[in-house]
């Protein structure tokens, strides 16, 4: 019987490093699975794979091996990943777990029941693929990759036949398990409200009570919970000296908890040029089970006049579109830092993020730097009409801004760069086009 010390939870392992991968060159069966022997190369991940000097669009593999005795002793593990574009599939030891659509959304699957004692297999089955290439995939395309896939920033330019080279392909941020025990926290959501002096702070987070299971090889682990625990809600200025706020709740077990709070002489966010960014770490903690998140308070609104009032006094925004990079795994958090120093010296406050999402680190970092962001979605021309495709998009839409929802530094949404509309060039260059289609969609 395997004994577990108290401690927090989640524990996180890495599964950054060497994997090993292979390029699949032929058309297969949707069916077919690469059978890894062991000889193939290997990648340092995370990383955009032309970044690792392979120029392939289409399927690679990847393999990595884990031993059950690297991770926590714990009930639950789930495999996650915090970025991986396009399309990927997953396998544990032989066994398919599931699949996952979109570049930029942080997933994961429980991968206990696939465990074993041992040595124990991962294999990942990435798709990057080409849109209808060459012929008008500007305006028909299906995929939602943004400036990613058609853009005047790609190596190609955005009309020509060699728009799309060079893929973004990859498993290019990074590769974790999650271990968990009791209860499991997720979409915190921290919704503020600015009044006089004070602020009324609403909370609503997902809890999951886990099952202890065992398995036919091995004891996950022995454990007795702690009945009817009471949640600890803690606000702790994270980078400046303040008061610190907490509050205890008596909850049941429930999957969708709401909690509120009033925070008197709370600190507000502002710009950089406006006065001191004031954040705060918002921890919940249940039993051993806890989740933070880093946040601040604001007010951004407009006057007659359409004049920017921040926490009610004028704001001028002076801004710049932003690209970090077509490969995101080089743009690490120095990187990111440089672009933002370089804008601040230049007076700006608010940086547009054009037609994609960023890695999470960089709205972190303007979080932290005083800086505005409007948030463009991954619409970014033309695309399908098709119900599956409508579908795909609202549901990743909302996996967006699920994301970014706690960064005080977001503060407008924008769902589609440049939607085609009716002018004369269009006419030859796309010959089915449809002039009338946004039309449709302004009168709907």
């Amino acid at each position: 019987m395997l004994l577990l010390h108290a401690s927090t939870f989640p524990k996180t392992t890495s599964l950054d490093g060497k994997w090993l991968y292979h390029t699949q060159q032929l058309t297969r069966s949707s069916h077919y699975v690469y059978q890894f022997e062991g000889n193939e190369p290997s990648m340092l991940l995370p990383s955009n794979w032309y970044k690792q000097g392979e120029n392939h669009a289409g399927i690679m593999w990847f393999q990595r091996r884990i031993n059950l005795k690297d991770l926590p002793l714990a009930s639950h593990h789930f495999l996650t990943f915090t970025g991986v574009d396009y399309l990927c599939d997953i396998w544990v030891n032989g066994q398919y777990v599931g699949s996952h659509e979109g570049y930029f959304q942080t997933f994961s699957f429980d991968i206990t029941p696939y465990l074993h004692r041992g040595d124990n297999s991962i294999k990942v089955k990435v798709n990057s693929p080409l849109e209808n290439y060459p012929e008008h995939y500007s305006l028909h395309k299906t995929l939602l990759r943004g400036i990613f896939s058609h853009h005047d920033t790609r190596p190609g330019g955005a009309w020509s036949a060699e728009g799309q080279d060079k893929n973004s392909g990859g498993i290019w941020n990074h590769i974790s398990i999650q271990s968990y025990q009791d209860y499991r926290f997720l979409k915190l959501r921290a919704t503020p409200h600015i009044l006089k002096n004070k602020v009324s702070l609403d909370i609503d987070v997902n809890l999951t009570k886990l099952t202890q299971k065992s398995h036919a090889s091995f004891l996950y682990y022995t454990h007795k919970s702690v009945q009817n625990p009471l949640l600890k809600v803690t606000l702790t200025p994270s980078n400046f000296k303040g008061k610190i706020f907490s509050k205890d709740f008596k909850i049941k077990d429930q999957n969708n908890i709401h909690l509120h709070l009033m925070l008197k002489e709370a600190k507000l966010w502002y710009t950089h040029d406006r006065g001191f960014p004031h954040l705060y770490t918002l921890k919940l903690q249940l039993a051993n089970t806890q989740i933070h998140q880093e946040i601040g308070f604001k007010s951004l609104t407009q006057n007659q006049k359409k004049i920017y009032l921040l926490n009610g006094a004028p704001l001028y925004l002076k801004g710049t579109n932003y690209i970090s990079s077509q490969y995101m795994s080089e743009m690490d958090e120095k990187a990111l830092k440089k672009d933002l120093e370089l804008m601040k010296d230049a007076h700006i406050n608010t940086i547009r993020v054009h037609a994609h999402i960023e890695p999470k680190r960089f709205y972190t970092l303007c979080d932290k730097m005083g800086f505005l962001v409007w948030q463009d979605y991954n619409l970014q021309w033309g695309y399908i009409q098709s119900e599956a495709f409508q579908k795909e998009a609202i549901k990743q839409a909302k996996e967006m801004v699920d994301m970014l929802y706690n960064h005080p530094s977001i503060y407008v949404w924008s769902m589609h760069n440049e939607p085609p509309w009716n002018s004369e060039w269009m006419k030859w260059k796309y010959p089915d086009y449809n002039a009338s289609i946004n039309k449709k969609l302004d009168d709907a």
